[in-house]
């Protein structure tokens, strides 16, 4: 939350420092060495921790390197030959970050890639400009520019998204979309369809015959859970709800016998718990528990880990990155989604009347 909530003053010293960074302003340093945390954050009249947040990101586009207890080295320019943009949102402990991690993870072994990240919450209509215009005046000081569709559309006209194609290459993730289609972006999207129907099909087949769906908007997802239902041989009843309201979940747990939860996202799950203690309902004795992305912190607040359904982020990633180096062919992919069960399912015996 407070990565947050000094996104604005983070970025604006991030910009700041690499505008120094790009003019030599700290290459007078014999040892290359940047000021320290304590001094950058007096000289903005921030903190230590917004600072931090900054140099975390000029570090992961390698301006800089992180001296292990020395502070922060400036890396020397002519290290960087070709960047990678990457659109998407940082300084959040979920999915969001775990796209970027795969990315740094994978472009790690190429010291002649730096990876800029854009967060589209930041994003407005000037600094779109300022993307393209980069693009327009210096194409070759660009690898390819990569976009989590959902996040992005809407910063870009069609005839510049195909200008960028022209000049780099371009690719999408995540999600997809007519957009993408159209104009023949490649890229790899999640098969959300999948997703709900292998997590309705596991809920079946341990024993479950009446669940609860927690999503926020209907899409394939929730057409996925639908179809399952339909094949089963088992009559099993499927309730819609977005799980806002926390009171009103639990007057509809106390008139219906739910024996499951599906989720469209792990932290949807969370508000849950206590409120299925406070109904005398054992986790996962008289109710399961499936969530969405198999988010890696939240098992860490969870007393019983959580069944989940994961998108495959790193494959995605990863395959997306060889399209991108030449290893594989450009294309426009859907990645089926992988039902990851824990104790939340497993562990269910169906002990409510």
């Amino acid at each position: 939350m407070k990565n947050h909530l000094n996104a604005s003053s983070q970025e604006l010293i991030y910009e700041d420092i690499k505008k120094g960074l790009l003019a030599g302003k700290f290459s007078n340093n014999s040892d290359m060495q940047l000021p320290s945390l304590r001094v950058l954050a007096a000289q903005y009249g921030s903190s230590a921790g917004t600072v931090r947040q900054a140099l975390v990101k000029l570090e992961f586009e390698k301006y800089i390197r992180a001296g292990h207890g020395k502070g922060y080295f400036i890396i020397p320019p002519e290290q960087k030959l070709k960047q990678v943009i990457v659109i998407e949102r940082s300084g959040e402990p979920h999915l969001f970050s775990g796209f970027l991690n795969q990315f740094q993870k994978y472009f790690s072994s190429f010291p002649n890639i730096s990876i800029s990240v854009e967060d589209p919450r930041l994003m407005n209509r000037e600094r779109s400009l300022s993307i393209l215009k980069r693009i327009r005046e210096n194409p070759d000081d660009f690898e390819a520019m990569f976009f989590d569709t959902q996040t992005f559309e809407g910063n870009f006209t069609d005839n510049e998204l195909q200008e960028i194609m022209g000049k780099i290459k371009l690719f999408h993730y995540f999600h997809t979309s007519d957009k993408c289609r159209e104009l023949k972006i490649p890229g790899i999207s999640t098969d959300w369809h999948h997703g709900g129907y292998i997590g309705t099909k596991h809920l079946i087949e341990i024993g479950c015959r009446n669940i609860l769906l927690i999503s926020h908007i209907e899409f394939d997802f929730t057409e996925g859970c639908r179809e399952a239902i339909t094949d089963s041989t088992c009559k099993t009843c499927l309730t819609f709800n977005n799980g806002k309201n926390i009171p009103a979940l639990k007057n509809l747990f106390s008139e219906n016998p739910f024996d499951a939860v599906f989720a469209f996202g792990d932290s949807r799950i969370l508000p849950l718990i206590p409120m299925l203690k406070e109904l005398n309902l054992k986790i996962p004795e008289d109710i399961a528990l499936l969530g969405f992305y198999n988010t890696p912190w939240v098992n860490e607040l969870t007393e019983v880990p959580l069944s989940s359904i994961s998108i495959r982020e790193d494959e995605m990633i990863n395959e997306l990155c060889d399209m991108c180096l030449g290893n594989s062919v450009p294309c426009q992919k859907i990645l089926k989604p992988k039902l990851i069960t824990r104790e939340s399912t497993i562990n269910f015996r169906k002990t409510r009347k």
